[in-house]
């Protein structure tokens, strides 16, 4: 079972250009390299899905003025920071969270629908534990695969069945 990571930079405080705190700022979680929201978590076992955007109290911090709110996510997001009036202060994208800091991860554009074979720049091995597949943003996958010392990865017949021409996948060994 996948396990979040915290998003550490949410409970230091942030600030804004002139180094006040960034009191009722907003955090969105994005799909890497989109607009595409991305849900993130308030449990680091990834049940509970936290509010979108995430604002932030009056010391810049993700929670109430007296309680820090610890927030998860789980691989690859695209992070935007704004002020309380939705101004970009700050983008981060491919930030990874609970994969590890060794985790070798790649990502793949369905060229058509039903696609079930895709060529990741890593060379997967099952001895490695686990592989994570994302599609969309989502993590669809969390399994040894059939394939050992390749670059690769083979969806199987039921997970194909929902691939469209132009989905994402994020392939992510953890």
């Amino acid at each position: 079972m996948a396990r979040g990571g915290q998003i550490d930079f949410l409970l230091a405080g942030l600030r804004d250009s002139s180094g006040e705190p960034l009191a009722g700022g907003k955090v969105y979680f994005y799909s890497v390299g989109t607009t595409t929201l991305k849900s993130v978590y308030t449990d680091q076992g990834l049940s509970a899905a936290a509010a979108i955007p995430c604002v932030l109290d009056s010391r810049g911090v993700s929670g109430s003025t007296r309680t820090a709110t610890s927030l998860y996510a789980f691989v690859s997001y695209k992070i935007k920071i704004t002020d309380a009036d939705d101004v970009t202060q700050y983008t981060f994208d491919n930030l990874l969270f609970g994969a590890g800091a060794n985790a070798q991860r790649g990502t793949a554009t369905a060229a058509s629908a039903q696609q079930t074979a895709f060529t990741v720049p890593f060379s997967y091995d099952t001895d490695a534990n686990n592989l994570v597949v994302t599609q969309n943003g989502v993590v669809i996958a969390e399994d040894n695969y059939a394939k050992t010392n390749t670059t690769t990865i083979t969806l199987t017949a039921a997970q194909a069945q929902f691939v469209t021409a132009g989905d994402v996948f994020e392939f992510i060994e953890v």
